[in-house]
């Protein structure tokens, strides 16, 4: 007798032994081995396997018929249908679910009435049956399939809904549009999904508002407007905590009175998110009847809850907020007495002076800042004094919301103390300290006290016009913070001329910000001749913007004095900026120039760039420094120095044709090979040279001549169009 077991079965599979298979199936010692026998046949497959297969259906053991089942539904053979019909019958919940599933996955339209049957089975069993439906997709199903739409399982309802999307048939449209209201967000997406693939288009009415709900598109409901409050406030209850917020939100945004209520009762909602979002919707929308609701949630045990309905007190603007308002200004949060002081600046009633000047101590700067700004637009006199007592706070931004708040009170009084606070170290404090003054009035003089107001003003040019009394304010400013502050500040320096300002623009040479070290050259450029011995004493310091900043200004002075110093910084790491400084300088450095191409302690690299330099001033007094330095022992110093002569170009030739004169040949040798580079009047003096004495001027001389002559033979062949 043959002993099966799974291992004897899973032989059989690879061995696509069907024969034997089959006789396992009969093998009724273990229920395991004819479940694994199902599944092997169902892998093996053929039409030969579906007959035993059915057969299997009807098993003692229920783990057995149901692997039968889903192995039928995996073949989608038609010969299946009616056994699985059968099965739909069985009285065990599980095979009954497998045939539901299986019939779905063969798709004959023959199961389509026994599955509309099932629907009032079992929550396993309807699931697997509307799924069917929806994969076989006879219309025949709509009306049972709409039918539970409305059933207690949420699996139910969601497979349903894709089943009628799959369908396509319209008369599901009414029915989805209704299951758009359901409880679960999952569900109403679905639905929405099934609508698109039906192709329906939402309306700007309550039913299009559920329609992006459910798609989580809050824009489109705003946009419905007024139509889409009641699917709004059904959303604040939903039991998912986003769409609850979401749908609070757009309520602010539609601001219908009708969500009043309901966005006052969200404001006890478990989630303080939506608390929240709750609270900033009633303040947009502004309505007195909120009060109540807002003013309860000012005691709030959460922070931001209390935070959130101090802030749409405020913007809701009504005098009964006061009191529970004072209060909140002395809240251990400090986020909501920050809300507190400016809801009360917003409702703008004097009683809240008082209340607001005592939170001018308080501990945190933005709630002092926010009380000194409400002060400033309630705008009464009486807080005049505790407003110019805040211009001495030690934050920047409490000074600069009390200068701003005193030129709203305008009483002139507060001149005197503003003035001071023209040279206070933050920009937008100054700035707020000379607007107030222009507000009550007051006029700057032609004195520094006038040079600090329109340095706060930012008018630079009427600083320049103020000339002398300008420079001390203007040295103030380039410590500034603000980069623009320091590079405008040391441009105006510049403009002024006066040479109190070198050390500290010198200073400046070395700031963070390359846009006011440029402005710092330029500056002591423009200052000029005072400026060189101070310049040429910073190139021997360290810091390499310094000193690159003091060459680019001596070269721009072009002074005399700063000539021996940049030939200097020739030897240093400066060499790139230090030639073009002395270039600029031009021809009065010729002479130092000269000294150091031809003289002995200058290194290889400062000699070639010394006779670049001379090559680009092109002064004919050079000539005579460079003929010297076509003989120099370095190669890249002749070479230099080549390159320079024929900048300077024909003025050189008579100098050079003075050369072949020398006694040393060296000299002869080098004038030679120059002379031939400057074309047609060097021809003479190099035919006279072909009878010098050194063969190696000789050589040079003939070969030149030779290549002019190739050269002129080759342009006359060009001309005339005979042939080479």
């Amino acid at each position: 007798m043959q002993v099966w077991n799974r291992l004897v079965v899973e032989r059989l599979q690879a061995q696509g032994n069907i024969h034997g298979l089959i006789q396992a199936l009969d093998y009724e010692q273990d229920r395991q081995v004819r479940a694994a026998a199902v599944r092997a046949l169902q892998r093996l497959g053929g039409s030969h396997v579906v007959s035993p297969l059915i057969k299997a259906l009807g098993d003692r053991s229920k783990d057995v018929c149901r692997a039968a089942a889903r192995a039928l539904g995996k073949m989608e053979d038609p010969q299946a249908v009616a056994p699985l019909i059968t099965a739909l019958e069985d009285g065990n919940e599980k095979v009954r679910r497998a045939a539901a599933w299986a019939l779905g996955k063969i798709g004959d339209p023959r199961a389509v009435e026994p599955l509309c049957a099932v629907l009032n089975d079992s929550k396993g069993v309807r699931q697997a049956a509307v799924k069917a439906l929806g994969w076989i997709g006879d219309a025949r199903a709509v009306e049972s399939l709409c039918a539970v739409l409305d059933d207690p399982d949420k699996r139910v309802r969601l497979f349903t809904a894709r089943s009628l999307g799959r369908i396509g048939d319209e008369r599901a449209i009414e029915p989805l549009c209704a299951t758009l209201q359901d409880g679960d967000y999952d569900v109403r997406s679905t639905v929405a999904g099934a609508l698109d693939t039906l192709g329906w288009e939402p309306q700007n009415d309550k039913i299009g508002a559920r329609y992006w709900i459910a798609q989580g598109h809050w824009a489109q409901c705003i946009e419905i407007g007024r139509p889409a409050t009641e699917s709004l406030v059904a959303a604040l209850t939903d039991e998912n905590e986003a769409i609850r917020q979401e749908a609070a939100a757009a309520l602010g945004e539609i601001a219908d009175p009708l969500s009043v209520n309901p966005l006052t009762a969200a404001l006890r909602d478990n989630s303080e998110k939506v608390q929240r979002t709750a609270a900033e919707a009633l303040g947009r929308m502004g309505h007195p009847q909120a009060l109540e609701g807002l003013i309860n949630a000012l005691t709030d045990k959460e922070e931001g809850i209390r935070q959130a309905a101090a802030q749409a007190l405020g913007q809701i603007g009504h005098q009964q907020a006061m009191e529970p308002l004072f209060t909140a200004l002395n809240d251990s949060s400090a986020a909501v007495r920050r809300s507190a002081a400016e809801a009360l600046g917003e409702i703008g009633d004097t009683r809240a002076i008082e209340p607001l000047i005592q939170a001018l101590k308080d501990k945190s700067k933005v709630t002092r800042r926010l009380a000194v700004q409400a002060l400033g637009k309630i705008g009464d006199i009486q807080a005049l004094d505790p407003l110019i007592a805040a211009l001495s706070d030690n934050q920047k931004e409490v000074r600069q919301a009390a200068a701003e708040a005193l030129g709203r009170v305008g009483d002139t009084r507060a001149m005197e103390p503003l003035v001071p606070l023209l040279k206070d170290t933050h920009k937008a404090t100054r700035q707020a300290a000379a607007l107030s003054l222009d507000q009550m009035g007051w006029q700057p003089q032609q004195d520094e006290m006038g040079a600090v107001y329109w340095a706060a003003r930012h008018q630079w040019e009427q600083c320049v016009n103020l000339g002398e009394v300008a420079v001390k304010p203007l040295i103030a400013m380039l410590r500034d913070k603000d980069a623009h502050v320091r590079q405008s500040a040391a441009l105006s320096l510049g403009q002024v001329g006066d040479a109190e300002a070198i050390r500290p623009l010198i200073a400046k040479l070395k700031d963070t910000d390359a846009s006011v070290r440029k402005a710092a050259v330029r500056a002591l450029a423009a200052i000029g001749p005072p400026a060189v011995d101070l310049l040429v004493a910073t190139l021997m310091r360290q810091d390499k913007n310094v000193s690159e900043g003091a060459i680019w200004a001596l070269g721009r002075i072009g002074d005399i004095r700063a000539v021996d110093p940049l030939i200097a910084a020739l030897e240093s790491e400066m060499r790139p900026i230090a030639a073009p400084a002395l270039t600029r300088i031009g021809p009065i450095a010729v002479e130092q120039l000269g000294q150091a191409l031809c003289g002995r302690f200058f290194s290889c690299g400062a000699r070639s760039a010394a006779a670049q330099i001379l090559g680009k001033i092109g002064d004919s007094r050079a000539i005579e420094f460079l003929i010297i330095a076509l003989r120099d022992r370095d190669s890249p110093v002749r070479e230099a120095a080549t390159r320079a002569l024929k900048n300077i170009g024909p003025p050189a030739v008579k100098p050079l044709i003075s050369a072949l004169r020398d006694t040393r040949p060296d000299a002869r040798w080098a004038a030679t090979r120059m002379l031939g580079r400057m074309g047609a009047p060097a021809v003479e003096p190099l035919t006279a040279a072909l009878r010098d004495p050194s063969t190696q001027v000789r050589r040079v001389a003939a070969r030149i001549l030779g290549q002019m002559g190739n050269r002129s033979t080759t342009a006359k062949r060009r001309a005339s169009g005979r042939p080479r």
